[in-house]
């Protein structure tokens, strides 16, 4: 219920930053569906990513996004990823999760979009009406982004 009243506020720019989406249709449909009423609002979603190959986890996670997560009839997010957690063994996780809306509203939290974190478990957030806050996390991702630690996938 947070999510979708966050996700009906947005009327410039969401930052989501997530580890893992499971049952993305049912977690992000109110973000798609204000996409759908604000052909202008920017998304911009930060995922974690693994694989063999860069490239190949690249095009499987967006191929399996687009598939499983997303409505056909919306247009993706600007999906960003850290080239440095596709290697398994290099052990390093986008693990934050949090979700920023129109550099106002800041949501962090220990839950992931997945059915289990929204259903079952017990999670634990802040949501602050906090713009400081709300402005130093989307500073921190495009920080990172500027200094190329996320890069965009291909879409």
């Amino acid at each position: 219920a947070v999510l979708d009243e966050l996700f009906a506020r947005a009327d410039a720019h969401v930052l989501v930053a997530t580890y893992a989406i499971h049952k993305g249709r049912q977690s992000l449909g109110s973000l798609a569906a204000r996409m759908r009423e604000r052909p202008s609002l920017v998304v911009d979603l930060y995922t974690d990513l693994k694989g063999h190959d860069e490239t190949d986890a690249a095009a499987e996670w967006l191929a399996r996004f687009r598939r499983e997560h997303w409505p056909g009839d919306v247009r993706l997010p600007s999906i960003w990823y850290a080239p440095a957690t596709v290697d398994r063994a290099a052990h390093t996780s986008l693990h934050a999760k949090c979700v920023v809306i129109d550099a106002r509203w800041a949501l962090v939290t220990s839950a992931n979009f997945t059915g289990a974190a929204q259903e079952r478990n017990f999670e634990a957030g802040v949501l602050l009406d906090h713009r400081a806050l709300a402005r130093t996390l989307v500073g921190q991702f495009q920080g990172l982004r500027d200094r190329g630690m996320f890069r965009e996938m291909p879409g």
